[in-house]
């Protein structure tokens, strides 16, 4: 068999190492060879009429091109992951050249694990910083809602922190993008915890009248109290308006005055403030603010009667305390029914006159109503005349 030689002058030097195309360098840089692309495609120089195959060492790749205008640019399909190391040759008048020096392809197409996302415990401002792990090297870029929070890239240990503003977002997620410019799944999204605080209560202290725990009171100012957590700043609202109060949690606890609420019920419900952003207001707590004595009771006496012993009766507020006195001395006492009505027994101890006031819910007392003389009939009153 005859061996093809080279004809008198025919060069067949290796080719110039060739260079990967910056279109298919993707990833953070597109000049650092580091790439997710397929193909990828691989460039250089050449003389005319050569026929260019691409090889990755010893390993034919499958691909060729013509030499074009001194140049040849060729697409690889299906080149494996890892690194390459990409030379070429030329065929000229049926002889192959030696391979080339090779460049260094390092192609990846396996996205990276989601990384982790860790929020401060206590954040007490809108601004804050998170960190978290995630492959070495990778561009972590953490989003509030959908929106850019901040970036950081990981260090050799996987370790990475950044610092944003919320925006009003409470929902963080990351996502890790190696050199390559492959891009993980989110992370499990991170929260800033926005529910609502439990249900305040009115402080027994400022919870004035008949009981210390009905929420019915004459007190100015009140006292709302109520657990919360450390860094919150708590604020108090009726309904939706709010009650111009603000406090900082202390201890997992606040405390607040009101002052200056008119009467009339309200429902008082409280918020936190965590990381600049307010949660919900809580279940509020009934309170009926009433400062206005009731009217005085009307006192009235039995048609008849003998002795000390015996009942009054009258109107006043409905579900008022009355108390009748005899003198300066209490003769009987009775809480009104829903329509007024009143009545109770006594002895009149030696006094003769009576009076009566009444006591509201809320602990406002009445004033006296008019004295009533008393005079009784005292034949056989004590077994005796006179």
């Amino acid at each position: 068999m005859r061996i093809p030689q080279p004809r008198a002058g025919l060069a067949l030097g290796p080719l110039a190492a060739p260079f990967l195309d910056p279109a298919t360098d993707t990833g953070r840089s597109n000049s650092d060879g580091v790439t997710k692309a397929d193909p990828i495609r691989i460039t250089g120089t050449c003389q005319a009429g050569d026929l260019v195959k691409v090889y990755d060492l010893d390993t034919y790749l499958g691909a060729s091109g013509s030499c074009n205008g001194g140049t040849f640019a060729i697409n690889v399909a299906g080149a494996p992951e890892g690194l390459r190391v990409i030379g070429v040759t030329a065929t000229r008048n049926g002889l192959e050249t030696a391979r080339s020096p090779g460049a260094f392809v390092l192609i990846d197409r396996t996205a990276p694990a989601a990384p982790t996302l860790l929020l401060p415990p206590l954040p007490d401002s809108s601004r804050i910083t998170v960190s978290g792990t995630a492959e070495a090297d990778a561009d972590v870029t953490v989003l509030a809602g959908t929106q850019a929070f901040c970036g950081a890239r990981a260090a050799a240990n996987g370790q990475w922190s950044c610092t944003g503003d919320l925006n009003g977002q409470n929902t963080l997620t990351a996502t890790a993008t190696d050199v390559a410019g492959n891009t993980s799944v989110p992370s499990a999204p991170a929260q800033i915890d926005l529910s609502p605080l439990a249900k305040p209560s009115l402080d027994p202290a400022t919870d004035i009248g008949r009981s210390n725990s009905d929420g019915i009171t004459n007190a100015n100012p009140i006292r709302i109290t109520g657990t919360c957590r450390v860094g919150d700043v708590v604020k108090a609202y009726d309904a939706d308006a709010f009650l111009n109060a603000s406090t900082a949690c202390s201890g997992g606890s606040f405390s607040f005055e009101l002052a200056g609420l008119g009467e009339g019920q309200y429902t008082i419900g409280v918020s936190a403030t965590r990381a600049g952003l307010e949660t919900a207001r809580s279940v509020g707590v009934p309170v009926l603010i009433d400062r206005t004595p009731p009217a005085a009771p009307t006192l009235l006496l039995p048609r008849a009667f003998d002795g000390p012993a015996f009942a009054v009766s009258g109107t006043a507020e409905a579900d008022a305390d009355v108390v009748g006195l005899a003198g300066a001395q209490p003769f009987c006492s009775a809480r009104a029914a829903a329509n007024g009505q009143w009545n109770c027994s006594g002895e009149l101890a030696g006094q003769a006159e009576l009076s009566a006031s009444a006591t509201d819910a809320a602990g406002n007392a009445s004033e006296s109503s008019a004295p009533v003389q008393v005079v009784w009939d005292r034949v056989f009153g004590n077994g005796f005349d006179g």
